[in-house]
């Protein structure tokens, strides 16, 4: 299981750390993130939130969630921010079609 006991202000979570989790494949970075979004800390939430949703739009962005949402050694809570968070995304940026299409 992934260990998820470092905050992120513990982590110093800044732009440069957003940049290589987002442009790499680095998981345990990205759970150490959402961990955060559902922190008791509501700064480390604020921080943890901003970096989701600026980095939304990052290739590979939407995997990199589906694959915490599907990988049974990441911690449940994580599992289900990452699920929030990737339903949130497509709510927001994805629109059905409609029958005249």
């Amino acid at each position: 299981m992934i260990s998820l006991s470092l905050s992120i202000t513990q982590h110093n979570i800044n732009r440069k750390v957003f940049d290589r989790i987002f442009s790499s494949k680095d998981l345990p970075s990205l759970a150490i993130i959402l961990q955060a979004a559902f922190s008791p800390n509501l700064n480390e939430q604020k921080v943890a939130e901003q970096g989701l949703n600026q980095f939304q739009y990052a290739p590979q962005h939407l995997v990199r969630l589906l694959q915490m949402i599907v990988d049974n050694n990441v911690d449940m809570g994580v599992s289900q921010v990452a699920s929030i968070h990737f339903k949130n995304c497509i709510a927001k940026n994805w629109s059905p079609l409609n029958d005249m299409q």
